[in-house]
């Protein structure tokens, strides 16, 4: 990690001598130059080493291939479009997945049936093999953060207007989880709707914020997300077990399957990669629908200060581990609104900045946030066609206080 530069105690940016605003609780830089935008990137250094210039020729194609997939997004004027020309690329090779517990089920059936003993225990091996890759559909049970329709008329109703606005299905159960992660999935063979609602973060949200939480997650049910595809999860699923099944450690003979298992693996992440980064854009695009560009901004705006809330939580909720008074739940929840709304401007700014500036790491599910936000901002939806009136939040917060979901837990 670079050494952190000095902080100017003139308020003046030792690069460009722009005026630049110093507050000892955040990152001090310029939005001029960019000076110190980010203190923890390392420092650039040219490409001499083939192996330095083929990373800069991979972040230079992954910086363009998400370019060119904002570029679409920004063209799509159909959000509820099915399919992309990546899907049947990834349904194609899920069959083949598929194709593949189907041969190993009648082939080690065959060897069990027919061949001597140690062609047998073979056989054998292979049906085990095959039984532990059968897909298990996740089951979601009621359990403490979970509220049934009789429990939350109020809050399903406003799930259940949003669901009908983007012509989805109603949600099946509605959880808030005590994580920082809201998500909506699809479970069991039925493909029960369940939307996981983060509650640090929905305590956090005005109303119409809560609005485009709720779309964005609702936007995932239209169909074009491959997440949510039975046919390709269970593949991947599949894959991912072979891949641990086979992990060869001192057994050379499972090395050969475990390769192929990983290259199947590769396979299927790619085209699942691109096509779960496009249908975060589609949510987005939902979520704008239903509650403005505004309040679709301000949430991707909030996300992105994540790991400060998470930090907050942690240090907050450890003494919580040998109990607490209700009270110190709704100061915990106050203190966190007052942190998310001290954070200034400039620092939001600076985050986005970053977002732009860092190399492409890792493959993600998720576009770059300054793209998002470039999108929700290019639609300009003035208001959403739906409405969380004060007296319906009202009522969300009654349904929620009777329930006793809001209380915190240990982080």
């Amino acid at each position: 990690m670079s050494p952190q530069p000095t902080v100017p105690m003139d308020g003046r940016c030792p690069s460009c001598s722009a005026s630049i605003p110093v507050d000892p609780h955040f990152v001090v830089w310029c939005p001029e130059c960019d000076w110190n935008v980010d203190p923890e990137a390392e420092p650039p250094v040219a490409p001499t080493s083939w192996r330095a210039k083929r990373a800069a020729r991979r972040e230079a194609s992954e910086r363009a291939a998400m370019e060119r997939l904002y570029a679409e997004a920004l063209r799509e004027t159909n959000p509820y479009r099915r399919r992309d020309g990546l899907w049947p690329v990834a349904m194609a090779v899920a069959g083949m997945a598929h194709l593949t517990i189907a041969a190993m089920t009648v082939g080690s059936g065959w060897l069990l049936a027919i061949g001597p003993l140690p062609v047998k225990v073979v056989g054998m091996v292979g049906l085990v093999a095959v039984f532990f890759s059968l897909p298990r559909p996740y089951r979601v049970r009621p359990d403490e953060w979970s509220l049934s329709r009789a429990e939350a008329p109020h809050l399903y109703g406003l799930a259940d207007r949003i669901a009908a606005e983007l012509g989805v299905a109603p949600v099946g159960i509605i959880r808030f989880v005590p994580n920082l992660n809201a998500s909506f999935d699809r479970v069991g063979f039925r493909r029960r709707g369940v939307l996981n609602v983060s509650l640090p973060l929905w305590e956090v949200l005005a109303p119409q914020e809560r609005v485009a939480l709720f779309g964005h997650e609702l936007g995932h049910a239209v169909r074009g997300d491959i997440r949510r595809s039975l046919w390709f999860v269970s593949a991947y699923e599949a894959v991912y077990r072979w891949y641990g099944f086979t992990d060869p450690g001192n057994r050379a003979l499972l090395t050969i399957p475990h390769r192929l298992a990983a290259l199947l693996l590769l396979l299927l992440y790619r085209p699942m990669e691109r096509v779960s980064q496009r249908a975060e854009y589609r949510a987005d695009d939902l979520s704008v629908k239903v509650a403005s560009s505004a309040a679709t901004l301000s949430l991707i705006g909030i996300s992105t200060l994540g790991a400060d809330m998470a930090a907050l939580l942690q240090r907050r909720t450890a003494a919580f581990r040998t109990g607490f008074d209700p009270e110190d739940g709704a100061a915990l929840w106050r203190e966190l609104r007052e942190h998310v709304a001290s954070v200034p401007e400039n620092e939001r700014l600076r985050r986005l900045r970053v977002s732009v500036l860092r190399a492409p790491s890792e493959p993600s599910f998720y576009p770059p946030v300054h793209l998002r936000v470039r999108l929700a901002g290019e639609r300009g939806v003035e208001r959403g066609s739906i409405d969380f009136p004060e007296r319906e939040v009202a009522a969300v917060e009654a349904e929620l206080a009777e329930s006793g979901i809001g209380w915190p837990t240990p982080y």
